[in-house]
């Protein structure tokens, strides 16, 4: 899982810079486009693949399969699994 100290240090900043500046500029946090990112990802995964929900999690980032399942309902309106049965 990539994180915030990560991406900070990519690009030699401190991460508090980081979101002040990131937040400014695209109107966002980086954590909420990086999840906005992992859900894209992990949609495509749901739609074309047939890894286990848990699995696709992990692969896109998520080390919780709980957390995966919230945030993922959060922004599609629908848990993983219902996803993939109304996707197919």
């Amino acid at each position: 899982p990539l994180t915030l100290y990560d991406i900070a240090d990519e690009f030699s900043i401190d991460r508090f810079a980081l979101c002040r500046t990131y937040k400014s500029e695209r109107g966002v946090t980086v954590m909420d486009d990086l999840n906005r990112i992992r859900i894209a990802k992990a949609k495509r995964f749901l739609k074309y693949g047939t890894d286990p929900i848990e699995k696709v999690g992990r692969m896109c980032g998520f080390d919780s399969p709980s957390y995966f399942g919230k945030r993922f309902r959060e922004a599609v309106g629908q848990t993983p699994a219902e996803y993939r049965k109304n996707a197919n």
